[in-house]
């Protein structure tokens, strides 16, 4: 099958999505790690007290 412009615009279209979402899921990793290490953070200082 021949490559034509249509062609060229879908696989960029998928390109640019594929993109984006692997953008988001680095955000909801990124997100993910920050409240996983603030509830680490929190446990940490239960455990000790007062946090000192």
């Amino acid at each position: 099958m021949p490559r034509t412009h249509q062609t060229n615009l879908e696989d960029a279209a998928v390109l640019n999505l594929t993109d984006d979402v692997s953008r988001r899921i680095d955000r909801i990793r990124k997100a993910a790690d920050d409240t996983e290490s603030a509830r680490r953070s929190r446990e940490r200082i239960m455990r000790t007290g007062s946090g000192h």
